[in-house]
């Protein structure tokens, strides 16, 4: 696992290599309802006080990104954005952290 604050990326192909380094398969692929359908956490970490999560809709196998900070137990904003594959989701998912973290 690529540790972000030793090495902070300065490129997408690195903030891949991290992204793709931290995701773990989910130990539970139990689904959950949320917001009416249902769900498998398919991948996901957890860095400081939040959890990342590859969700999968079974259903219409779109897949999400979501995020939450530790005891915020809500769906906010969850499915806000769907992709039909996991690579077009970690493609957009990686293009945003380049913006937020300010890195062209």
């Amino acid at each position: 696992m690529i540790d972000f604050y030793e090495n902070p990326p300065k490129t997408k192909k690195q903030i891949r290599d991290y992204l793709v380094s931290w995701l773990q398969p989910s130990q539970d692929t139990t689904p959950i309802k949320i917001k009416g359908e249902f769900f498998i956490q398919e991948k996901g970490f957890r860095r400081a006080f939040y959890s990342h999560g590859v969700f999968r809709n079974t259903s219409t196998n779109e897949y999400i990104w979501y995020v939450c900070q530790d005891n915020d137990f809500s769906w906010d904003g969850f499915g806000e954005k769907k992709y039909s594959s996991f690579e077009s989701m970690l493609e957009d998912t990686i293009d945003n952290y380049y913006i937020q973290w300010k890195l062209d």
